[in-house]
């Protein structure tokens, strides 16, 4: 499943650099790209079409 099809605000468990931690939230689709913020608020952005998994409640980016 791609990213833009995922509901707005789920959580996600991604390596965001400068994070404690490995969870954080998706808010929205912006044009090609994502608005995110890890669970310590630092935003960031992934690709619009980035292949996602589900795995135990939270989204993961599917390892090609």
């Amino acid at each position: 499943m791609k990213l833009y099809q995922i509901p707005d605000n789920s959580p996600l468990r991604i390596d965001v650099v400068g994070s404690k931690n490995d969870l954080a939230t998706f808010f929205h689709i912006d044009g090609m790209y994502s608005y995110c913020e890890s669970s310590d608020g630092l935003p960031f952005h992934l690709g619009a079409s980035t292949e996602m998994i589900l795995v135990d409640g939270r989204y993961e980016i599917a390892k090609q």
